[in-house]
């Protein structure tokens, strides 16, 4: 027979094992690099230096990527933007940042078509006519 007694308890059952399900899920969800590092994967993201200093962002990037990747901070338009003038602090930044959280760190592309210096066409055009 059904009692008001048998449907609460049978619904807190229900409920209780939902929430327990979910917890399970949320859990496997909550540390991607964990989960990708089970799997042989080393899981990660580009970043730039803005995004470490978002309070929203900069938390989930330490807690979830095992590997970073500067998105343009290596770049040879940021790192030469003149002939012989080097400026490595925003690369700097990202692998501070990257070891001071135990968070591997890998360079980039130096010479990428979208992203070199205005300067550098000019030299590689000049170098090819006096290479004739």
């Amino acid at each position: 027979m059904l009692t008001r007694r048998t449907v609460v308890a049978s619904g807190a059952a229900a409920i209780a094992s939902l929430a327990t399900r979910r917890a399970q899920a949320e859990a496997a969800l909550s540390d991607l690099g964990a989960m990708a590092a089970k799997r042989g994967i080393l899981f990660g993201t580009a970043v730039s230096t803005y995004q470490l200093r978002d309070t929203r962002f900069a938390p989930v990037l330490v807690s979830q990527a095992r590997i970073l990747v500067p998105e343009y901070e290596m770049k040879r338009a940021l790192i030469e933007p003149q002939p012989g003038v080097y400026r490595f602090g925003t690369m700097d930044e990202l692998e501070d940042f990257a070891h001071a959280h135990g968070i591997a760190f890998r360079g980039h592309p130096l010479v990428w078509h979208k992203r070199n210096p205005d300067w550098l066409d000019g030299a590689l055009t000049a170098s090819t006519r006096d290479s004739r």
